[in-house]
């Protein structure tokens, strides 16, 4: 009977240290993949700062999703010389029925619009902040400024940049990259 009670106090014990492992010695779990979102469309908005009733829209819209068919619609943004605009965006997923923008509102502080306009006299600066301290652009929102006429691109790049946004481009994935023939005429 001793032997028996000693067999049991041994078994106690013994779990009761193996319970107490540090977290060190523990195996390591993987960390969670964050898979990319499909993005079928893209629509920027544009409302003319000087008559709100002068609305501008551009599309990109992809039915399959990156690779597969060509887009099916891939707007030129034709905008007015000396002119402010409020921008918006909006980001969708047909296939799967998603509005992403409240996914990247949700997540701002995860995500960044880079504008790249080239060969056109076009400026845009960053309306819309995440909550990270200091705040730090999203780009959803955003005030387009043109100068003089002339024909070029807006490249539109939206960051994907979990743990490492810093407001600039260079860190995390890239989630689209669209080039959008641009024109401003008077």
């Amino acid at each position: 009977m001793k032997i028996i009670k000693l067999f049991i106090a041994i078994a106690v014990m013994s779990a009761v240290f193996q319970g107490c492992k540090k977290d060190s010695d523990l195996p390591k779990l993987p960390e969670p993949v964050n898979e990319p979102e499909v993005i079928t469309s893209v629509k920027i908005t544009l409302t003319d700062s000087s008559n709100t009733a002068n609305i501008i829209t551009a599309s990109f819209i992809d039915k399959d999703g990156d690779g597969g068919n060509q887009p099916t619609t891939f707007d030129t943004i034709k905008l007015k010389a000396n002119k402010t605009y409020l921008a918006s965006i909006e980001i969708f997923n047909h296939i799967m029925n998603e509005d992403l923008t409240e996914e990247i509102e949700e997540e701002a502080n995860e995500h960044l619009f880079v504008f790249k306009p080239t060969g056109v006299n076009l400026s845009i600066a960053i309306t819309d902040f995440d909550t990270n301290s200091p705040a730090l652009p999203i780009g959803l929102k955003s005030k387009w400024r043109t100068g003089a006429t002339g024909n070029g691109n807006l490249q539109l790049i939206l960051k994907h940049q979990p743990d490492s946004k810093n407001g600039t481009e260079a860190p995390g994935d890239t989630d689209i990259d669209l080039n959008f023939t641009t024109t401003i005429t008077n």
